[in-house]
């Protein structure tokens, strides 16, 4: 019994010893983790808004547009794709970084132009 009982408090001393030494290194990861890892809201603002050409209107965040189709981020729909003849307006908060079928680059906000089908993007010096 009284192995038993020494085997008992050399484990317990070990465990105590093995936690005092790992518990900083612990708190310190698990601080690293939560201010790596921002909370969701903190991801990026969905302010964006789509308003369609039957009036809906939409708030997510822009996500890409290519070949004619918005990759918009909703909280209740998720992800969408909405083909670009269908939205009448599209107002961002942020600039977007654009690139042409012929390599241009530009950094600005999506716009309709009049007719509804063409992509506009006003940038610092215009459209």
């Amino acid at each position: 019994m009284l192995k038993l009982k020494q085997a008992s408090n050399r484990m317990h001393a070990r465990l105590a010893a093995f936690l005092e030494n790992a518990m900083p290194r612990l708190i310190l990861a698990c601080l690293l983790v939560l201010l790596l890892n921002p909370p969701v809201s903190a991801d990026g603002d969905k302010t964006d808004i789509v308003i369609l050409n039957n009036g809906d209107r939409i708030t997510g965040e822009v996500k890409s547009l290519q070949a004619r189709i918005l990759q918009f981020d909703t909280d209740a729909m998720g992800t969408i794709a909405i083909e670009w003849r269908y939205i009448d307006q599209v107002m961002t908060t942020e600039n977007q970084s654009v690139e042409t079928t012929d390599g241009r680059m530009f950094l600005g906000q999506l716009t309709s132009e009049e007719d509804g089908d063409a992509i506009g993007i006003k940038t610092s010096s215009g459209l």
